[in-house]
């Protein structure tokens, strides 16, 4: 009778456990039945990595980039899921994809406090052999060394280390499971092959007049089936002194490419040497739905003034001697006097609404509390001309989406603000 109440105790526990595929799809990832590539990488110090090294652990692969918005969200996550596991026969590795230099990603791993392996696929090489055609991208190995899941897109995983830690109780697949996988899915690493598409910039005039208007044309070419991307709007990053119209599109295809050419006509405001760009191309697949995307660095262009007569300019000249001690008198009395005015007002003002927007995180409204300190980061960005596109990417997902910032964050966050108000309110 004892060991009949035993064997029905096993069965029991047994019974209880999901099916790992089924835990594999709770997590997230697109189940898979294939062979991790093998590669060998160096980490950020040059030391050499076999993946064969973490066999016999559960492993994932985290393919990002500093420049990635998702990214820079999810690797805070990631350290959390780690740290919770650290004492299972779990792994972690982050596969950087920056072409830049190794400085950035040292710095982003140290104030972040990322302590999992991390590798530098600089030429792209693994990056390409895995399909990674998008970051974030985060790939499933089961510690017999299968490739069983694959995702696409950040996502939180402080709610998924309960079910990541009923996952690394199987040591293996099983026979069963493993049926299941390849009755469900295709035994290819990448269920849709997106070849991800070209981006190509060029304007009707590199050397525009100020003033006067010219038209940046954004080509987005597929060698692939069209048919399969669900494309958005190309996003185009300018300088305040460019101005954007309304973008309008044309599209040309063959039997082999297809290609889809944005028009954007830009007024320019002065003169002088520009930027235009970064552009982000956001897609993805029919099949599976994941958001990718693809970047162009843009472009440099030169904008001219107009050509003026010389007999004006003479004329001109001789005007601004007569009138230039005038001028240099008013601009040394007034005008810095105006300059300083308004300068510390600004920052003031920018004071006071920060210590307003605190006292609705005492007050525990939490989410309007990120919202609206990520929209005034966002305007003091701007004010001291510096880029947004990573800040846009967590707003976008704090506004719109599920996710909430981690007390790092915030406290980041708010490091940034206090940065730039306090010294500024001192300098004036």
């Amino acid at each position: 009778m004892k060991k009949i109440l035993i064997l029905l105790i096993i069965t029991v526990s047994l019974s209880s456990l999901a099916n790992p595929v089924d835990l594999i799809g709770e997590l997230g990832f697109h189940v898979t039945n294939s062979t991790p590539p093998p590669f060998v990488l160096n980490d950020l110090d040059g030391n050499a990595h076999n993946l064969e090294k973490w066999r016999g652990k559960w492993i994932i692969l985290n393919f990002w980039a500093t420049w990635c918005g998702p990214c820079r969200y999810e690797m805070p996550e990631l350290q959390k899921l780690q740290g919770e596991l650290a004492n299972k026969d779990f792994q972690i590795i982050g596969i950087s994809i920056d072409q830049g230099s190794k400085p950035a990603i040292k710095k982003f791993i140290k104030q972040n406090n990322i302590n999992f392996p991390i590798l530098w696929d600089q030429s792209g090489s693994v990056s390409r052999e895995y399909v990674a055609s998008s970051v974030p991208s985060l790939y499933l190995i089961s510690p017999d060394f299968k490739l069983v899941g694959i995702l696409r897109g950040a996502k939180s995983w402080s709610d998924q280390i309960s079910t990541m830690a009923r996952l690394l109780q199987y040591k293996k697949i099983p026979k069963d499971a493993i049926k299941k996988i390849s009755a469900s899915t295709a035994s290819s690493p990448v269920p849709e092959k997106l070849i991800p598409p070209i981006l190509e910039i060029k304007i009707s005039d590199k050397n525009p007049v100020r003033g006067e208007s010219a038209i940046l044309n954004i080509s987005i070419e597929w060698k692939g089936t069209p048919q399969k991307y669900i494309v958005k709007v190309p996003r185009l990053e300018l300088p305040p002194e460019i101005e954007k119209g309304n973008v309008s599109v044309s599209s040309k295809a063959t039997s082999k490419r297809a290609t889809l050419v944005y028009h954007y006509p830009l007024s320019f405001m002065k003169e002088g040497n520009f930027h235009l760009g970064p552009v982000t191309l956001s897609y993805n697949s029919r099949a599976m739905g994941a958001e990718q995307f693809s970047r162009h660095p843009g472009i440099d262009l030169m904008v001219v003034k107009k050509s003026v007569p010389i007999t004006i300019l003479i004329i001109v000249g001789v005007v601004a001697l007569l009138i230039i001690g005038i001028i240099l008198k008013i601009a040394l009395k007034k005008g810095k006097i105006t300059s300083d005015k308004n300068g510390r007002e600004l920052y003031s003002q920018f004071s006071l609404r920060y210590e307003d927007l605190r006292k609705s995180r005492i007050q525990g409204r939490n989410r309007e509390y990120q919202k609206n300190l990520l929209i005034m980061l966002k305007e003091l960005l701007l004010l001291e001309k510096k880029d947004v596109l990573s800040l846009d990417s967590v707003l976008e997902k704090i506004s719109y989406g599920s996710e909430t910032l981690s007390p790092q964050e915030i406290n980041h966050y708010e490091k940034e603000i206090e940065d730039i108000i306090h010294p500024q309110s001192e300098e004036y």
